[in-house]
């Protein structure tokens, strides 16, 4: 930390608080807050002082918002179950769309008041059976039991407050429902499944609300599993470029063709590119394998515009948003060209 920062904060206010963490000697995180303040009016010496706070952090109490957080949220669910053994409930997902395009353009301060104008909307609908939580950055919950409130009732609750927020970016939200009441299923995993379905919906303007289905979960995992094996797939060449060709029909020959890739998993057999390209693009993963995808493609030009110097061989090749905006681009397609010897125009780029 930059001690003219210090001074620069002092300046406007008189303490100044900076909280961070660190992995302790037991393997949990430490969480600390530093406070620093002027000894006297004169402002010749600095005071800091260093508090440990991980008993606020890690306790039930969210700071941000003062209501529940997760882990107060999961004792509660906990203590509810025991009591209500038998009786149907649901776990609501609540995520804000587009919240760091809202802390970008207006600032932390606005989205935190965002933050907790939403946990008080939320509250607002607290009973002693249902209860709501904010877990993390723009992620709420709530468990309900099924016979308090549906799940549009409690959408609606939402927009009744923010359909008129004093704000030019709408606040619009997407929401995840378990309410499969399965045995043996801890509020934890109920949390993530009503995540996993919120997921299946995010960016879709008009389905606003989705159920959590059996088989996401496992669905969920494969493709961790496949995210994993990603650099080994690379190392080992199991991913292959094939070609489609691109045909004139009207002389009956072969102009030109797209690059396409596919994975040769040891395991999983051949897969295309809808079942994995997707989770890379989420990932940012795509750019490894779309460089594989563009070195292989530039060795096998070669060895064509050799063998074929009178034919003009022009190949596509499907590259990712995430290609184009990772600095040094540019230069690194001239590079492959160069050290090939593709020409230009023999040469296409279609951005997905």
């Amino acid at each position: 930390m930059l001690f003219s920062r210090v001074l620069e904060k002092l300046q406007a206010n008189s303490v100044y608080n900076v909280d961070f963490y660190m992995l302790g000697h037991t393997g949990r995180y430490v969480f600390n807050c530093l406070s620093f303040e002027y000894l006297d009016e004169s402002r010749r010496y600095v005071i800091m002082v260093s508090e440990n706070i991980s008993h606020i952090v890690t306790g039930e109490t969210d700071p941000l918002t003062g209501g529940l957080n997760a882990e107060g949220f999961c004792n509660k669910a906990n203590k509810w179950l025991e009591k209500n053994h038998g009786r149907k409930y649901r776990v609501i997902r609540y995520n804000i769309d587009h919240f760091k395009d809202i802390n970008g353009v207006y600032g932390h301060p606005t989205g935190d008041k965002l933050i907790r104008d939403m946990a008080a909307c939320m509250r607002e609908i607290d009973t002693d059976d249902t209860f709501s939580a904010h877990l993390n950055a723009d992620h709420f919950v709530r468990f309900c039991p099924c016979d308090v409130y549906t799940v549009q009732q409690c959408y609606d609750n939402f927009n009744r407050v923010f359909n008129t927020y004093n704000l030019s970016i709408p606040i619009t939200l997407h929401i995840g429902v378990y309410e499969l009441c399965e045995e043996g299923v801890d509020p934890y995993t109920m949390s993530y499944k009503a995540l996993l379905a919120m997921l299946s919906i995010k960016g879709d303007m008009e389905k606003r609300i989705a159920y959590y289905e059996e088989g996401m979960l496992r669905k969920e995992q494969e493709q961790l599993e496949l995210l994993n094996d990603v650099d080994k797939a690379v190392e080992e060449n199991q991913f292959e470029v094939w070609f489609q060709p691109q045909i004139d029909y009207a002389s009956k020959k072969i102009v030109g063709a797209e690059a396409l890739i596919r994975w040769n998993h040891p395991e999983k057999g051949m897969l295309p590119p809808g079942v994995f390209v997707p989770l890379l693009e989420s990932s940012n993963l795509i750019t490894k394998v779309d460089s594989f995808v563009f070195h292989t493609t530039c060795k096998l030009m070669q060895k064509w515009l050799k063998s074929l110097p009178e034919e003009n061989v022009q190949i596509s090749i499907n590259l990712a948003r995430q290609d184009i905006l990772k600095k040094g681009f540019a230069e690194t397609v001239e590079g492959y060209m160069k050290q090939y010897g593709i020409p230009r125009k023999s040469l296409h780029l279609e951005i997905t």
